[in-house]
């Protein structure tokens, strides 16, 4: 991969009620300190499930630790999800991978 980051669009579809249903997360990907490792960014750009964290992808695997959270007025509609992707902190639910 060149020294420039490369981006890609990820859809997500949710069955959210009374909510928008579609979050588009974005991914940017850039060389790390390393030839072999490769740096992540997720954020979502709009929806209901707001995404955020960073990571890296090496030899030894993925490591990857974030955030996600409802939008307001969609608590309701998402807080089973929150509570699967990962341990709750109040709204926040952590992610974390590696």
């Amino acid at each position: 991969m060149s020294a420039r980051a490369a981006q890609a669009d990820i859809g997500c579809w949710l069955p959210c009620p009374d909510a928008h249903p579609r979050a588009d997360p974005t991914t940017e990907a850039t060389p790390g300190t390393g030839a072999d490792r490769t740096r992540l960014t997720l954020t979502t750009l709009e929806g209901s499930l707001i995404l955020d964290g960073t990571g890296e992808i090496g030899p030894n695997g993925v490591r990857f630790r974030g955030t996600a959270k409802a939008a307001p007025g969609s608590e309701d509609a998402l807080n089973n999800l929150l509570n699967i992707i990962g341990r709750r902190n109040g709204a926040l639910s952590a992610i974390s991978i590696g």
